[in-house]
C-alpha cells in the first residue's frame, strides 16, 4: 500500500534532508528526491509552480504536485485534498 500524507502539505522533508512530494488530490507520496523542483519530478508526476510563500486555501504553501494516477483523472471537478475529507461510516445491522 502506498504511503499517504495526513495533513495539507505539498512535500515532506525526510530525516536525511531529501523530500517526498505529496499529491494534492489523493495524498500519495513520491519516492525520495534530492529536491522538490521541476528537474527532479518523478516520471508521471506533474507540478503547478507557485512562489515559495504563496498560501493556498487549504493552508499549504508553494508548488502543487499530482501523482500519475490523479493527473490522468477526468472525473471533474477534482477536489484537492480528497484524502483529508471525512468519510461517512455506514453501520450495517
Amino acid at each position: 500500500m502506498a504511503a499517504t500524507a495526513t495533513e495539507a502539505v505539498n512535500f515532506i522533508t525526510t530525516s536525511t534532508g531529501r523530500v517526498r512530494l505529496v499529491c494534492q488530490v489523493c495524498g500519495k507520496l513520491s519516492r525520495s528526491l534530492a529536491s522538490a523542483c521541476l528537474a527532479d519530478l518523478p516520471d508521471g508526476w506533474s507540478m503547478a509552480p507557485y512562489a515559495d510563500g504563496y498560501a493556498h486555501p487549504d493552508g499549504s504553501t508553494g508548488d502543487l504536485f499530482r501523482c500519475p494516477t490523479c493527473d490522468k483523472r477526468r472525473d471533474f471537478p477534482i477536489s484537492p485534498r480528497e484524502y483529508m475529507k471525512p468519510v461517512d461510516v455506514v453501520t450495517v445491522i
